[in-house]
């Protein structure tokens, strides 16, 4: 079984991630032995986790369980993560299950072009209004999380009727 998490969870950041997955049998027997936990950033190697799976629930008589794998700070530090979990049949987890997960950056490099994604979009609207900016009559700056370094920049012209603010870069 695939999964892809519907949101992106911060890039570099640790992540629980709340999964389910069979780990009785159909007659409601338990297994006990846990499967081999993989993970793979930006397409590198498998590699083992940091942490093995925890299982948190075992509904009956749907024979579903619910874990939860802790992955930490580092392996959170890629654009992308695959984590594979694999079960020997009849492990106490089933089936194997691979997740995929999409990260967002906690703070953008630099100002978002129209072809970037509508989650750095969001992020340089938060970091516009959250973060430091600091307007002359002729320019505004926008500054990085420390602030103190940049992040883009816009001119601004006052005909005396008009203020025209310039495109951010």
């Amino acid at each position: 079984m695939n999964v892809t998490l519907p949101f992106k969870p911060v890039k570099g950041q640790a992540f629980t991630y709340v999964g389910s997955a069979k780990i009785v049998s159909a007659t409601g027997e338990n297994y006990s032995a846990s499967p081999t936990v993989y993970i793979s950033k930006d397409g590198g190697a498998l590699n083992s986790t940091a942490n093995s799976p925890t299982a948190v629930y075992e509904g009956s008589p749907s024979y579903v369980g619910y874990f939860t794998l802790a992955l930490t700070s580092s392996e959170m530090d890629a654009d992308f993560v695959v984590v594979v979990l694999r079960g020997l049949a009849y492990s106490g987890w089933g089936e194997n299950q691979t997740i995929i997960i999409y990260t967002i950056p906690a703070e953008l490099s630099a100002a978002p072009t129209v072809n970037s994604s509508i989650e750095e979009k969001i992020t340089a609207l938060w970091q516009y209004f959250f973060f430091k900016r600091t307007i002359t009559a002729s320019a505004e700056a926008l500054f990085k999380d420390d602030g103190t370094t940049p992040l883009a920049s816009n001119t601004l012209t006052d005909d005396g009727t008009t203020v025209t603010k310039g495109e951010i870069s």
